[in-house]
């Protein structure tokens, strides 16, 4: 099997690990069902999770889709299962915990970095209701928090599938809730390449819905505006939608999240049809993602355009100077050891020499 040509669908990890992923889950699903055929499962997750939970907030300075400031990111240490919750601030804590238990389960120890949200009084309350332990890392000693770690592995991923598909900014989000379904379902060496579902509940994972769609890819769905069909034959029976991800909580296991962009409506759909771009042809979106597939690399770098000269001698990497503004950077090492952040905020246009 060309695992190569999967890459696509696992945030670009490795072929080797897709093959290591396809050894470790099932696929019983070739085909995306048309019809609203129930799956029936056991219950997801178990009543109890034994192992140290780890928890931090990531802020955006986006506002998502819905109202979302922030992320609270769970991950666990020995099954690597991460999970996010969607807040406004951090002071929605409370309820972000809530909701994890009630989705996986009570963890034995929550772990976090000491902020005040997390260790309030009603987080207390919490934790002593269901008898878990609580356990802080160090002021200034953010390696203490594994889930930090975790964050940086989902923020490489979501920026690879923001620049990969061109999202609009306020998809952060969704990018986010995509690539921790993936992640949980990519198997992982340290878990002697089983999966972090697996590792987390016992049961061996079906990855059926994980090899059709790409994030924000362009497909069709059913007119739900035209109810009764009675524009017929002025309005067609399909719009168009952004695929942004999986249904954990909405229909069966085959149920996707749709973003429409006429609407700005988030939909969950099980029928789904994807685009032909040989018969089409009219009002389809933009959609080309390039990736890299003839490298099987084991970190995701940036993606720039090349330029090659007409001997195919050199090639440079291509972009235009409004391009990095708002981007990011690293700067060099402090004597203490530290590194700072910097962002670009502008940049100066330099005059053309005047030619006589």
């Amino acid at each position: 099997m060309n695992f190569v040509k999967y890459r696509k669908y696992f945030l670009n990890v490795p072929a080797t690990t897709v093959a290591h992923t396809f050894d470790s889950t099932t696929r019983y699903y070739r085909f995306i069902p048309s019809t609203n055929r129930f799956m029936t499962y056991r219950s997801p997750y178990p009543a109890l999770k034994n192992e140290i939970v780890f928890t931090y907030t990531v802020f955006a300075n986006v506002p998502a889709w819905g109202g979302v400031h922030a992320a609270q990111v769970f991950a666990g240490k020995m099954s690597q299962y991460i999970s996010v919750h969607g807040c406004k601030t951090d002071k929605d804590f409370p309820r972000c915990l809530e909701d994890e238990i009630r989705k996986r389960g009570a963890m034995d120890k929550l772990a976090s970095d000491r902020a005040k949200a997390e260790t309030s009084a009603k987080v207390f309350d919490i934790l002593c209701t269901l008898f878990i332990q609580d356990w802080t890392s160090e002021p200034h000693f953010h390696h203490q928090n594994f889930a930090e770690r975790m964050i940086q592995e989902l923020k490489k991923f979501s920026n690879w599938i923001l620049n990969w598909s061109d999202a609009p900014p306020e998809a952060w989000y969704a990018a986010f809730e995509y690539v921790t379904f993936i992640m949980n379902r990519t198997a992982k060496e340290r878990l002697n390449w089983r999966t972090p579902v697996e590792a987390l509940n016992g049961q061996t994972p079906d990855i059926s819905m994980l090899l059709h769609f790409t994030f924000w890819e362009p497909v069709f769905i059913a007119n739900y505006r035209d109810k009764g069909k009675k524009n017929f034959p002025s309005t067609s029976d399909e719009i168009i939608v952004r695929f942004i991800g999986f249904a954990e909580d909405v229909g069966h296991s085959c149920t996707f999240k749709v973003y429409n962009e006429e609407t700005q409506e988030i939909l969950y759909r099980s029928s789904l049809r994807k685009i032909n771009p040989d018969t089409d042809v009219l009002n389809i979106p933009p959609y080309d993602p390039k990736p890299k597939d003839d490298v099987d690399d084991e970190g995701i770098e940036e993606i720039v355009q090349t330029r090659v000269n007409e001997n195919g001698l050199w090639k440079t990497a291509m972009f235009e100077p409004h391009e990095l503004v708002g981007r990011s950077f690293l700067m060099p090492h402090n004597p203490d050891g530290t590194r700072d952040r910097a962002t670009v905020i502008g940049y100066e246009q330099e005059e053309s020499p005047a030619v006589d």
